[in-house]
């Protein structure tokens, strides 16, 4: 399983060709990709786009990566509290099948960050990650902006050598190294320079909700700051159509986005749904299974909850359960 970890605040182009690039250049047969937000960072506060924004960004990234290259094993897109490394691969572990061997996808940055003594204290950082590199890799790509001296430094450095021959490297062009979330979002209304940087369907989402994480285009010629009229919503155009059927008749579960028997057009689905057998004020989890994948279980909050489900070709029988 190929594992690209990141806030997506937004989801780049360099996201995208991190994926490709890992599973295009390596020597493994990836059955399964999963796009990875945690929603706890190690270091600072959720900032910029909402959780919920994300992950609809995450998902017409990972439905645009399918549109454009069909070779590409299936994609997932999920959520985790945890900050790190060790306590994402142990998460991953109870929703799959088999034991697979977890690949993490890590820019160069983010890798300086996993060797960090700090965030093992009082374990020394050899002793720390041996569990989680004893079933799981890291793939690293280069990044602009660090000093060719200081990446040598970090690479022969006592806390990685243990752990060289489980990190694989690959190389970005300079323009995908180049590019961040930050660059993003300091882009500032510069529309040829964001369009550089985001795919069209998360631009579009960024534009039509007017999200914090990029800021608005300029009006031609008036130098204000403002959004256009009217945006269109996202497209999806998948070659099949997929369908799918629920059992929220007989389960008190009501699904607000799609009826029984809806044909969906998009590989991952965000399902909006409401739990009316209990009352609001009652905690609860709705647990979705699927014919191939594990059964996951979702929070429900004021009777309220939300999920992602994957859709094969075909009919697609889910079943949601309290």
């Amino acid at each position: 399983m190929a594992i690209l970890d990141s806030s997506f605040n937004p989801p780049t182009k360099a996201h995208k060709q991190l994926l490709l690039s890992t599973l295009s250049t390596l020597d493994v047969s990836f059955d399964h990709v999963l796009l990875l937000f945690s929603t706890k960072n190690a270091d600072k506060a959720l900032e910029g786009a909402t959780v919920e924004d994300r992950v609809d960004m995450m998902i017409a990234s990972a439905q645009h990566v399918f549109d454009t290259h069909p070779e590409v094993p299936p994609i997932t897109v999920a959520l985790t509290h945890h900050a790190k490394f060790a306590d994402k691969a142990k998460a991953i572990r109870q929703h799959v099948h088999g034991e697979p061997l977890l690949y993490f996808i890590l820019g160069y940055d983010t890798l300086i960050r996993l060797f960090d003594g700090k965030y093992y204290l009082p374990l020394a950082v050899e002793r720390a990650l041996t569990p989680f590199f004893e079933t799981s890799r890291v793939v690293c790509a280069n990044r602009e902006g660090f000093p060719d001296d200081d990446v040598q430094q970090f690479w022969t450095s006592a806390q990685v050598q243990p752990f060289k021959d489980k990190i694989y490297h690959i190389q970005l062009n300079a323009i995908d190294a180049s590019i961040s979330s930050t660059k993003a979002r300091e882009a500032k209304g510069n529309m040829d320079a964001l369009s550089a940087i985001v795919d069209d369907a998360v631009l579009d989402i960024v534009l039509s909700r007017q999200l914090p994480t990029i800021a608005p285009p300029s009006r031609s010629g008036t130098g204000e700051q403002g959004f256009p009229q009217s945006v269109p919503n996202p497209t999806y155009h998948p070659p099949p159509a997929y369908g799918s059927e629920t059992n929220q008749r007989h389960s008190g579960i009501a699904i607000d986005n799609a009826m029984e028997g809806a044909v969906v057009n998009q590989r991952i689905f965000l399902v909006d749904g409401r739990v009316t057998s209990l009352p609001p004020q009652i905690p609860a989890r709705i647990h979705v299974s699927q014919k191939g994948f594990p059964t996951v279980a979702w929070p429900v909050y004021a009777g309220i909850f939300k999920c992602l489900v994957h859709l094969e070709p075909g009919p697609n029988t889910i079943t949601f359960t309290v």
